[in-house]
Parts: C-alpha cells; structure tokens; sequence
C-alpha cells in the first residue's frame, strides 16, 4: 500500500477519534463533499450530473485507498460513500423539484 505520511496520518486521527456520539469521519465525509461540491457548481460552473459524478469517484477512490486497513469492514464503506454523496444528492433533488415546479408555472 501507497503510504502518504501526511495524509495518512490525518485520515488515522480522523478515522478514530469523534465528537461526542459523532464519529469524525461523517462529519468529514460530509464538509469536505459539501464544500467540493460548491465549488465544482458555483465555481467551476460544473452541472449536477458531473459534480456529483465527480465526488462519488472521490468517495470510491478514498474507498479503495482504505481497503486495505484491518479495521475497516464494508458497512463502514457503504455508510461512507453514503455521506459522501448525501449533500450533493439533496441538493440535486431540490434543483430538480425547482425547475418542475417552475416549468409549471409557465
């Protein structure tokens, strides 16, 4: 396995520390895929379909870069993934629910 000292390290700490009853982990899966989402829409001007594409390859590759940890079981991969994608998700929806309700209107 690749080893990056920095990032290793970070991902360790965050992997096994939380706050109170919230593992850190999906509160970072959720920021970070909150905050690359943002920027890949407003900044980037990237649609719906390739910023979520975009974040899901994020989120598989952070994956498959942790499977080889003995700790890791695949629910803790799936619920990761999950909140990876969550934000993004909603908010896709809430366009989409958006631009019908508009549609309608005309």
């Amino acid at each position: 396995m690749l080893k990056i000292p920095f990032i290793h390290d970070i991902f360790e700490f965050i992997s096994s520390n939380s706050l109170g009853p919230i593992p850190m982990d999906i509160i970072a899966h959720l920021v970070l895929s909150t905050l690359i989402y943002v920027v890949l829409t407003k900044y980037f001007r990237l649609k719906f379909l390739a910023s979520f594409a975009i974040i899901l390859a994020l989120a598989l590759a952070k994956e498959i870069y942790d499977l080889p940890r003995l700790s890791s079981t695949p629910a803790e991969h799936f619920k990761d993934i999950a909140f990876s994608i969550i934000v993004p998700g909603f908010s896709g929806l809430f366009r989409a629910r958006e631009r019908r309700q508009e549609s309608q209107r005309l």
